[in-house]
């Protein structure tokens, strides 16, 4: 190995490595519903499904939104089934009973947005974004228009899990890498665009953007929050052998929850995590320029963790500590030697300083064998509990505050 590698694989685990957030104990006392997996459940919180472990329609689960009256949950299945359903009614345990399909055709719908009687979605195998309206409250839209026209964003390739955020006045939507990494510093993708309420006036809002899958503004404010994952295969270089010895890969790059700010660049794939160049990248002639103008991440998740769907908790259902934190759903691991993640976890904000200060697990997917989830998305429901998808198997939960802790 070069001196000029070796000093990058010291920098690398010295600055890098994130604090290994670890699954819940095995001996954890989980508070689960009737027909629940054997999840591992943080003391105070209790899981339950929304939907029965069969129900109409059941492929994948991914992203969630409510319509703005909160009567109508809708639930995107992804690129294998391009429909959105639509869940009506729930029971007395909060258990969806009426299904429909709210929209389907010839699209991977992913991200989705509610805005003035319209669900916004988009479409990353087109580089569309639509939007579909039921005007009869039946559960199948009446009304379906393309906002942004197909070829509007780029391909989104290996990656095809676009965010969507929709204003007043603009519309947010991510654009991901491709690849693991693609190194044209001037790709049309690796951005977030934001475009005007028509769908016109294309323009870049930020850059360095490896894969966002879902946007959000922080509460009371105009902050733009998201979740970036990090790239694989970072001990390559090295001379790992990937999949069987990688103990550089398994804890490196992190995923990074990013405060995205207009004209920022965030510094896929040059820089990651807490301002360390990939390797490939260390003999540029420009990585001092690129890593000082990097905007390093506000908090660092575990690698590999693969953070999909989150939400701010505004209610205060889990009581006032818990109040303006987010949740957010890791799908897990494809490519760590253990697998990690598949958590539903919380990410703890200083309520003085209106930045992330901590981090735990709430939910955990992982039995002693395999996974028995993997949590895609999760958004808070009117009655303030939060319901998270998982698309591997295909189900939905709600998560509430224990009995205990009321």
């Amino acid at each position: 190995m070069s001196p000029s590698l070796r000093s990058v694989a010291t920098l690398c685990v010295a600055l890098l490595t994130t604090s290994a957030f670890a699954q819940l104990p095995a001996d954890t006392q989980s508070d689960l519903g009737p027909g629940v997996p054997a999840f591992k459940v943080r003391p105070g919180y209790r899981v339950t499904r929304a939907l029965p472990a069969k129900f109409p329609g059941q492929r994948t689960a991914r992203f969630l939104e409510f319509s703005a009256d909160g009567k109508m949950l809708f639930l995107s299945q992804g690129k294998r089934e391009g429909a959105v359903l639509a869940l009506r009614n729930p029971d007395a345990d909060g258990v969806y009973k009426d299904v429909t399909t709210f929209v389907k055709g010839d699209r991977s719908a992913q991200g989705l947005s509610w805005h003035d009687g319209w669900l916004y979605f988009q479409d990353p195998q087109e580089g569309s974004v639509s939007r579909a309206r039921d005007k009869d409250g039946d559960g199948v839209a009446e009304d379906v228009e393309v906002v942004c026209p197909k070829g509007t964003l780029p391909k989104a390739g290996g990656h095809p899990y676009n965010a969507l955020l929709v204003t007043d006045k603009e519309i947010y939507v991510s654009a991901s890498d491709p690849q693991n990494m693609t190194e044209e510093i001037d790709s049309p993708s690796k951005k977030i665009y934001v475009f005007d309420l028509d769908g016109k006036n294309q323009r870049v809002f930020c850059s360095g953007v490896r894969n966002c899958e879902k946007l959000q503004f922080r509460p009371g404010t105009s902050e733009l929050w998201g979740f970036d994952h990090g790239s694989d295969n970072f001990g390559k270089s090295f001379g790992e052998r990937t999949g069987k010895d990688q103990p550089i890969t398994d804890v490196n790059p992190p995923e990074e929850f990013n405060h995205y700010v207009k004209d920022g660049f965030f510094g896929h794939p040059y820089i990651t995590g807490t301002g360390v160049p990939r390797p490939e990248f260390a003999q540029r002639e420009d990585i001092i320029e690129l890593a000082d103008k990097t905007i390093l991440p506000e908090w660092n998740v575990h690698a590999h963790w693969a953070v999909c769907g989150w939400t701010f908790v505004k209610g205060d259902s889990f009581g006032p500590d818990v109040k303006g934190d987010v949740l957010f759903c890791s799908h897990g691991s494809w490519n760590s030697v253990k697998p990690v993640g598949a958590v539903v976890g919380r990410i703890i904000f200083d309520k003085l300083t209106g930045r992330p200060c901590g981090q735990q697990t709430i939910v955990d997917c992982v039995g002693p064998e395999r996974r028995l989830a993997r949590p895609v998305d999760c958004i808070e429901a009117p009655d303030g509990t939060i319901i998270f998808s998982s698309d591997e198997p295909a189900g939905l939960y709600r998560i509430s505050r224990s009995a205990a802790t009321r």
